[in-house]
């Protein structure tokens, strides 16, 4: 294991001396910059050190404080002040660079080891709650309350959130109203939005954790679901953890429409709601959760280690981990349409006596008859996914055999598709601009045409536009009459429109 290395930043040589020593007692690698009055980022980090011992006044007007500062901000090094400037001032100034210590000379070398220790495991712990903030898959949001605008601002978005909200940085630094109404409140339902405001202010008054239900509706239809839990994590600041449950919500709605009439156990219910979460674990290929139902169906019976069931479709067939064989069978088709597309079986390996339907009893088959509909929805939502994938490969190679530039937008602005010749034009290879938005793009053809593809989207009405020496077309997309993206071509007259044609 390789030793902790401790970079010092003192202009006075003796006093550097003797804190290397020091530290090489203690066990620590420790290295000296070599000159004091140029010190610089570059040269700091060429020592690649694992804490910084920095002194806050340097010589010639040169300040510790401000270079901790940017040491902090642009390394991620953790800095430890060693100095003998103890004022009101002097600490208030370290204190706004957030150092992981400050220490008055002379220091005792009990008192070093301890700072550096701390300083080391608290620079460990930032480092793994960044890395959480950033891969969780739950939107995460801190809020910090300004006095000067008697607000709670917008700290810091992790990159779920501003997938799922479809917004950008820019947002960072905006009160939450504001975002709120960017990203998901369109109209509001009851408290709505305002219900979530009032329950962050609460939660930061009182300190006391809240979860809140958010529906986001527009044009008086219910777009999704957000179910959010909000708490304190400091004095200034709130934090809300939020998900969609959109889809959750609608197979629920639909599953409660179909199985109004039905009464089910509380063993059943609990099957019914496992297999809900099982059928919306996208992580997770149709197969595998198809068998993890059937594994749910085989459990739900009184009993279940003589049960079986198989799920066959298309070529593919899906048994309970426990199959044995079924000498009673007890069967339902699956349905695309009207056509048959594979069938559910069940039964048990040994005789039994029949109750309401063979040798299950009423609820038994009511919940299976709820399973099968989670099922075939799932089959159905597997083979329409790989038709519209292999739809869309074919539209791809079409648009890329065509001699003129084409580019493709998402809903939300974001390129889908581009084919070689605008890869030409922008000068720009595919990997670097899929994803992106038109505004994003370096290229002054790019910003000129997204302000018009932002109106098309938003109106769904074709345009013209002259940009340069092309007239160029930006027509919507639409997918049953509603608008799903834009296809850009450019150009649609002069030389390259007589290619199309």
């Amino acid at each position: 294991m390789s030793k902790t290395k401790i970079l010092i930043v003192e202009d006075e040589i003796i006093i550097a001396m003797d804190l290397r020593a020091r530290l090489e007692r203690m066990g620590y690698e420790a290295v000296e910059l070599s000159d004091v009055l140029d010190i610089s980022l570059g040269s700091v980090a060429s020592h690649d050190p694992d804490v910084v011992l920095m002194d806050i006044r340097l010589g010639e007007g040169m300040d510790g404080i401000s270079l901790a500062g940017e040491i902090r901000r642009d390394l991620d090094i953790p800095v430890i002040f060693v100095t003998a400037h103890s004022d009101s001032l002097t600490l208030d100034r370290a204190g706004r660079t957030d150092p992981y210590g400050y220490l008055i000379k002379p220091v005792k070398d009990r008192e070093l080891q301890v700072a550096i220790s701390m300083a080391m495991h608290k620079h460990h712990t930032e480092g793994q709650l960044r890395k959480l903030f950033h891969n969780i898959p739950n939107g995460v949001m801190v809020l910090r309350y300004d006095e000067s605008a008697h607000d709670l601002i917008v700290e810091s978005v992790n990159p779920a959130a501003m997938k799922m909200d479809g917004v950008e940085e820019v947002m960072v630094g905006r009160p939450l109203s504001a975002y709120l109404m960017r990203s998901v409140c369109y109209d509001l339902e009851g408290s709505g939005c305002f219900g979530l405001i009032e329950t962050v202010y609460r939660v930061w008054k009182t300190g006391v954790s809240e979860p809140y239900t958010l529906t986001s509706i527009r044009d008086d239809s219910i777009l999704g679901w957000r179910e959010y839990f909000v708490y304190r994590s400091s004095k200034d600041e709130v934090t809300f953890v939020f998900q969609d449950v959109t889809e959750r919500k609608r197979l629920e709605e639909t599953l409660k429409l179909r199985a109004s009439d039905m009464m089910y156990s509380i063993e059943h219910l609990e099957a019914l709601r496992a297999s809900l979460d099982v059928a919306l674990e996208s992580d997770l290929s149709v197969a595998q959760r198809i068998s993890y139902i059937a594994d749910f169906m085989a459990k739900a019976v009184s009993e279940p280690e003589s049960m079986s069931v198989r799920i066959v479709w298309e070529d593919k067939e899906v048994r309970n981990s426990g199959f044995q064989g079924m000498r009673w069978i007890f069967s339902r088709p699956l349905f695309r349409g009207r056509r048959k597309i594979g069938s559910v079986e069940w039964g048990y390996s040994k005789e039994r006596q029949d109750l309401f339907e063979g040798p299950f009893s009423r609820k038994e088959v009511d919940l299976f008859e709820s399973l099968v509909q989670v099922i075939s929805h799932l089959v159905e939502d597997s083979m329409v996914e790989r038709e519209l994938r292999g739809r869309v490969g074919i539209l791809q190679d079409v648009l890329d055999s065509f001699n003129v530039p084409v580019l493709c937008l998402d809903r939300d602005g974001r390129i889908v598709h581009l084919n070689g010749s605008m890869e030409e034009l922008l000068e720009m290879g595919r990997e670097e601009v899929l994803s992106l938005s038109l505004d994003r793009i370096p290229s002054d053809i790019a910003r000129g045409l997204s302000p018009v593809s932002a109106r098309v989207l938003e109106s769904g009405v074709a345009e013209k536009m002259r940009l340069e020496e092309f007239s160029v077309e930006v027509r919507p997309t639409l997918n049953r009459g509603i608008v799903s993206g834009a296809m850009i071509l450019f150009p649609v007259s002069g030389r390259c429109c007589n290619d199309i044609s």
